[in-house]
């Protein structure tokens, strides 16, 4: 696989709602290359191609989805916090908060206004 765009935003993708290790460690296409030279590797790939670094990049993806389940499905935050890959409720309710100014429950309530 190589280093464009739509192979690292592939690769990414299908680790969204897992955990995701930087280090070399996590079962992705990068992991034999990151090994070799250095968990700075692909966030360098990244950062290049995509503007943001790997946990930005995922950040943003996971908390899109979170909107998502927020404004068309009946699940519940800590559900969705899963669904998106965190294992924490209330981690993942600062992290929607700091991205997108409101708590996960006040974006539901907005958007179904």
């Amino acid at each position: 696989m190589g280093n464009s765009r739509a192979d690292i935003m592939r690769a990414s993708g299908q680790r969204l709602s897992g955990t995701f290790s930087i280090d070399g460690s996590g079962n992705h296409a990068y992991s034999r290359k990151a090994e070799e030279r250095g968990g700075s590797y692909l966030s360098k790939i990244f950062k290049k191609h995509l503007g943001a670094t790997c946990i930005e990049y995922i950040t943003q993806k996971r908390m899109e989805k979170a909107k998502e389940l927020l404004v068309h499905t009946t699940m519940t935050q800590e559900e969705i916090a899963h669904a998106v890959g965190y294992t924490n409720v209330h981690y993942f309710s600062m992290l929607f908060k700091k991205q997108l100014g409101e708590t996960p429950g006040q974006y539901r309530r907005q958007v179904r206004k």
